[in-house]
Parts: structure tokens; C-alpha cells; sequence
């Protein structure tokens, strides 16, 4: 039994009889075992960022907030080259061949490490030798190149732990990987706040460094642990043969980033560019926190999700992947709107406990609670593209929700952190047209293909 008893006397019977009979069978007992350890590694490791933000943000003020905010847009920028698009490539693909074919799983994940490597040094080493230009022309504080080239270790770091993170993923290992969740948020949690009490912005970004350090030599212990015990054995030679994997799907993986976050940090560029925009941005980046907390149901279930999906889909089970892809679709949509709810209700409580600086923005806040909700519910149904390889539509569609962040970035940001957040909801709205569209359509095909796959000869 997979429910505890506790649980199913507290809910309707009804319910109570169909989850236990979904969840008892063999595929819902392991959706069941990742979602909750997924759950359990994301949410507490989100909260315990939330908690680091509130007391950073008490520390540093909104100026030192504001930096701290673009400081980070600007990694993320160069992540997404640093990442290329590896850790879900790599999740896809060898959680789908890691039965069938384990030679071209060993593979695979050889050449997501390998390839991130590269991407990470050449990401890394792009940041130090722009610093300097991108702190004087674009950020408009010469005082922040040096930060800039301290994060291009946090940059590698990141890229390493995502790939190895991927791996995990794909071969089902999620205990683990949520028990180091944890210890990564307690670490950032401790070491963060007291690194902007010892060097101000410098010292939380060290935090952050030696907090991601410490995941990725962990999770790398982790993974070997996996090929000692013969469930992935890396395959360094012959991985030309698996470079379509590169082109196919990570290429276009890594455009569909690439043209969300550069424009993602133009926008936030328009912002800290008008008067007090560094304290504008400041308010902006204690609110994305609650965005990005939206996203921990989101985030799990495709961690959960995907893996079981790609092996059903190996398998040629269309029927287990099309009711997975709308069971998480609905959870996430549910949970979505019930948690923006809250974030909208308690917005005032919410903004008083990052200081009083922060007093006033709820209604910032709320905008950024409607955009999270948008991409929690976007990013499940395009899950089924990414099924289907369509990551070349996937991009295209990206760009066009990255053309109309900046372009109502440029014209609202005169509204300070609220007007940024407007124009951020307003993009989803207008992205959501035409994703709805390409999923509806990549849905009709693939039930009409199990639909014969399944009619009698």
C-alpha cells in the first residue's frame, strides 16, 4: 500500500478507492515513490532558499538585493551555453535506452558529461573575459565586474551538478538526489547569509560557490555508486555515434533556453537602466524567489515523470505516457492556481519579511505569482513535445514569448518592479496562445497512433 491509512481516512472514499487502485499498480507505485522524494528534495530546498533570500535581502538592503538579482540574470544567461541543454538530454535519453540498449545509454551519458564539460569551461571562461564590458556598458556599475568573474566558477558548477543531476534522474535514483537537495539548501542557507554579514555581495556569491561545489563531488559519488552496482556503465569510446542526440534534441534544446534568457536579461537590464533601478530590481529579485517557488510542483513532476514517461515510450505504451502527461498536467494546474492564490492573498505579510524597504510591492508580487503560474502549467504540457522530439517547435515558439517579454518590458519598465512583472505575465498570456495550439495537435496525433496501435488486425 502505497497511501498511507492515515491519508485514506482523511479524504472521500471515492477518491480514496481510485488513487489506491492507480497507485498500487506497478507503474503508479513508482510514479509515486519519485514524486514524493522529488517533492521532498525541491520543496525543501526551495524553502530554505526563500528563507536565505529574506535574510539576504534584510542584510544587503534592495540596492545590494538589486545587484545581487542582475548578478545572477547575468549567470543565467551564460548558464544556459554552460548547460546546452544536457541535463534533460541526458534524462531523456538514457532512461529510454538504459534497458533496451545499455551500450548506447553508456553512451549517451558519457557524451552529455563530456559536452558539458567543454560548453561549462568555454561558458565560464566567455564571463571572465567579458566582465568588464558587460559591468561598465550594460549593468552600468564598473564595481560589479569583479563579481562577474568570480560567478564564472559558480557557472561551471552549476553545469556540472545539472548534468550529473540528469543522470540521476534517468536512472530513477531519487532518494539521493532530494537527501542532497537538502543538504545544498542548508549549506546555501548557512553559508550565504554569513557571507553577506563578512564581504556584502561577494560573500553570498562564495556561499553559493562552495554550497554547489559540494553537491556536484556528492552527486558524482552518487553516480559512481550506480555504475558499481551495474545499472550505467559509461561508454567513453564511440561517441560519434550518439552526436545526433547532440543535434536533435540538445541543439534545439539549448536555442529554446537561448532565446528566452538573453532577452530575459535585456528586460531586467531596461529595469536596473531607469532611476533607482538597482533598488527596483532588488524589490523585483526578492519576488522572483516566490516565482521560482511556484515552479517546485512543476519541477518535480517532470523529474518524476519524464524518465517513466521516455521508458513507456521505448516500450511503445502510448496509453501510460498519454495518462501520465494529463495526470501532471491537471496536478500541476490545480496546485498552480491554489498556491498563486495564496502568494496573492498573503502578498503584503509576504514583501514585510524581507524588510521594510520592501514594504509596498504586493501587488508586484501577485503579477510574478499569475507569470509563475503560467509556466507551471506551460512547461507540463510541453512535456509532450519533448516526447515527441519537437524541440525544434519548442524554439521557435520560446522566441516568440522572449520577442514579447522584451519587447513589453521596454515600454512597462517605466513602472518600476511592477511594470517588469506586468510585462512578464503578460508574455505568458500571449505565449499560451500558440503552445496550447501545438500541444492540442501533437495530443490528437498521438492518441490517433494509439488508437491503432491498439485496434484489433
Amino acid at each position: 500500500m502505497i497511501i498511507p491509512p492515515v491519508l485514506l481516512r482523511i479524504i472521500p472514499a471515492p477518491l480514496a478507492e481510485r488513487l489506491a487502485s492507480r497507485l498500487d499498480s506497478p507503474l503508479g507505485g513508482r510514479l509515486a515513490s519519485h514524486s514524493l522524494w522529488s517533492f521532498a528534495g525541491s520543496a525543501g530546498s526551495r524553502v530554505l532558499s526563500v528563507a536565505a533570500t529574506v535574510a539576504i535581502a534584510r542584510i544587503l538592503g534592495r540596492h545590494g538585493m538589486g545587484e545581487l538579482g542582475i548578478l545572477q540574470s547575468t549567470v543565467n544567461m551564460f548558464g544556459i551555453l554552460a548547460g546546452f541543454g544536457l541535463n534533460v538530454t541526458a534524462t531523456r535519453f538514457v532512461a529510454e535506452l538504459r534497458t533496451a540498449y545499455p551500450d548506447r545509454a553508456g553512451r549517451s551519458a558519457a557524451l552529455a558529461v563530456v559536452s558539458t564539460l567543454l560548453a561549462g569551461l568555454i561558458a565560464a571562461a566567455l564571463l571572465f573575459v567579458a566582465a568588464d564590458w558587460l559591468a561598465r556598458t550594460k549593468l552600468n556599475a564598473a564595481s560589479l565586474a569583479p563579481l562577474l568573474r568570480l560567478n564564472a566558477a559558480l557557472l561551471f558548477a552549476n553545469a556540472g551538478s545539472g548534468v550529473l543531476t540528469g543522470i540521476l534522474f534517468a536512472l530513477e535514483v531519487f532518494m539521493p538526489v532530494s537527501v542532497l537537495m537538502l543538504l545544498q539548501g542548508a549549506c546555501g542557507m548557512l553559508l550565504m547569509p554569513l557571507g553577506a554579514v563578512w564581504r556584502g555581495t561577494e560573500g553570498v556569491i562564495l556561499g553559493q560557490i562552495a554550497a554547489t561545489l559540494l553537491m556536484a563531488g556528492a552527486q558524482a559519488l552518487v553516480v559512481r555508486r550506480q555504475c558499481r552496482a551495474g545499472r550505467l556503465r559509461f561508454v567513453w569510446s564511440g561517441l560519434s555515434r550518439e552526436l545526433h542526440i547532440i543535434w536533435g534534441f540538445a541543439l534545439p534544446a539549448f536555442l529554446g533556453n537561448a532565446v528566452i534568457v538573453p532577452f530575459i536579461w535585456l528586460s531586467n537590464t531596461f529595469l536596473i537602466g531607469r532611476e533607482s533601478g538597482y533598488e527596483e530590481m532588488g524589490a523585483f529579485a526578492a519576488g522572483l524567489q516566490w516565482f521560482n517557488f511556484l515552479l517546485i510542483v512543476p519541477g518535480l513532476l517532470a523529474q518524476a515523470t519524464l524518465p517513466v514517461m521516455s521508458e513507456r515510450l521505448g516500450a511503445g505504451d502510448l496509453r501510460a505516457v498519454l495518462k501520465i502527461w494529463a495526470f501532471s498536467l491537471r496536478l500541476n494546474a490545480v496546485v498552480a492556481v491554489a498556491l498563486t492564490a495564496g502568494v496573492v492573498l498573503f502578498g503584503p505579510l509576504i514583501m514585510r519579511l524581507y524588510g521594510a524597504a520592501f514594504v509596498g510591492y504586493h501587488g508586484m508580487l501577485g503579477l510574478i505569482a499569475l507569470a509563475g503560474a503560467g509556466q507551471a502549467i506551460l512547461d507540463s504540457a510541453a512535456r509532450l513535445l519533448v516526447l515527441q522530439n519537437r524541440m525544434w517547435a519548442l524554439c521557435a515558439m520560446n522566441l516568440g514569448f522572449a520577442l514579447a517579454c522584451a519587447t513589453a518590458a521596454y515600454w512597462f519598465t517605466a513602472g518600476g518592479a511592477t511594470g517588469l512583472a506586468a510585462a512578464r505575465a503578460l508574455a505568458y498570456a500571449v505565449h499560451g496562445c500558440w503552445l496550447s495550439a501545438a500541444v492540442w495537435r501533437a495530443y490528437r496525433e498521438m492518441a490517433g497512433a494509439r488508437a491503432m496501435a491498439e485496434a484489433p488486425a
